[in-house]
């Protein structure tokens, strides 16, 4: 029986490779001349410790390889590892990869990575690790989101520079009731708003839609999806946003002139700093109404940055659009 247990064992994985830091990795072949780095099953091999550099490629009987995704479980309870790079050729970090690596501190994820399925880095050092999290109520792994706090309520906002979301991000935020996606997220992961039974509004920044698992809103019980002006066609044809509710923000029907009574607006050397009361809604658009930026509940001064120079229009709840035209 022991023969027979190591024999299947053994078939988890196509061959070994030493990583660049001395490590044993084990890979399966997932297409000619890609491989995805898997889990042999750790009761049967020594796990990886200390800082480990995963490599962008691997040979194995005069073939080289491509690492193109970290599987499931890959990691999953490796306690002594320290550090882990991931290299730029990889696409995809599955279920659990991390999962458990107590004293994994330190990740470097590249920005190639477009998928990112659930609770791949949970209780983690670095996951465990409070000055990690944002206001303690988000964490970030380099330019990904991968949780919020189930205690988080009200609105919440992805930040800029955002490159995706990760598997069951905001699952179970029950008092979750508004979330805005910046314009820079390329993908949203699996089951992200699973039960978060109270999300009302989710406010989508980029004309171009990003890549939706099919599962990413199960549970949140059919939110309003609002996307910029005139995106809607763009959002309706992509895979798994047709069957979400979509309301086209509203296009820019002209520029009023500012209302005297309106809250001020200055430009800065990294954009504009806006006067509202607290609560109010303010919005930023390009000239051809792609929205650049939204936020929800203003504070009573509220900076917002400009990605490029040009003229944008500013919208205020309450008050007429202004023109701006930012030249710094």
């Amino acid at each position: 029986m022991m023969l027979l247990a190591v024999a299947l064992t053994a078939r988890a994985f196509s061959f070994s490779a030493t990583a660049p830091t001395g490590q044993t990795l084990y890979f399966d072949v997932t297409s000619a001349g890609a491989v995805s780095v898997v889990n042999p099953d750790w009761d049967y091999y020594a796990t990886p410790n200390g800082d480990l550099e995963i490599p962008a490629t691997v040979s194995n009987n005069g073939s080289t390889y491509t690492v193109t995704a970290i599987g499931q479980r890959a990691f999953r309870m490796c306690t002594g590892l320290t550090s882990v790079v991931v290299p730029q050729s990889v696409h995809s970090i599955g279920t659990l990869a991390f999962f458990g690596c107590t004293a994994l501190e330190a990740i470097e994820l590249p920005s190639t990575i477009d998928s990112i399925a659930s609770e791949a880095f949970n209780n983690c050092g670095y996951y465990n690790n409070i000055s990690n999290w944002v206001d303690s109520s988000a964490l970030y792994v380099g330019d990904y989101l991968v949780r919020v706090r189930t205690s988080q309520a009200g609105a919440i906002t992805v930040r800029e520079g955002t490159l995706g979301i990760a598997g069951m991000a905001m699952y179970n935020c029950h008092s979750l009731s508004e979330v805005t996606i910046a314009q820079s997220v390329r993908f949203i992961g699996p089951l992200v708003f699973k039960d978060c039974a109270v999300l009302d509004t989710v406010h989508m920044l980029s004309s171009v839609p990003p890549a939706l698992a099919a599962t990413a809103f199960d549970g949140a019980y059919r939110p309003t999806v609002k996307v910029p002006c005139g995106s809607l066609a763009a959002y309706s044809g992509s895979p798994n946003w047709a069957s979400q509710h979509l309301v086209e923000a509203r296009c820019p029907d002209g520029i009023a002139d500012i209302d005297s009574n309106a809250p001020a607006i200055a430009i800065d050397a990294t954009g504009l700093t806006v006067s509202a009361a607290e609560g109010l809604r303010v919005s930023v658009s390009d000239i051809m109404g792609r929205m650049v930026a939204s936020i929800a509940g203003a504070a009573a001064v509220e900076h917002i940055d400009l990605p490029h120079f040009g003229v944008f229009v500013v919208g205020i709840e309450g008050y007429a659009a202004r023109k701006v035209v930012y030249l710094k």
